[in-house]
């Protein structure tokens, strides 16, 4: 069985998921149209109001820049490192 993410996690993968679509220069309307997703539900996760399901995830990882290397630096470590 899955373990559901403590706020703190989902503040912290909110920030960086924020901190990447800011530093590649996107919109969170811009992220959520390439994802097809809402707006709202962008603004939710990057506010770690909202645990992002495998396919939200997947998406994200796709559509913002070596996210999926800090999600496995993570899982290894707990700690998303700075590049």
């Amino acid at each position: 069985m899955a373990t559901r993410a403590t706020k703190a996690e989902l503040v912290e993968f909110g920030s960086l998921v924020s901190a990447i679509r800011i530093n590649s220069g996107m919109t969170a309307r811009e992220l959520s149209d390439r994802m097809g997703v809402s707006q709202s539900m962008i603004s939710r996760i990057e506010n770690g109001s909202r645990e992002p399901r495998l396919d939200i995830v997947r998406k994200l990882c796709a559509s913002l820049p070596g996210l999926s290397d800090r999600i496995i630096c993570y899982l290894q470590t707990g700690v998303f490192k700075e590049k």
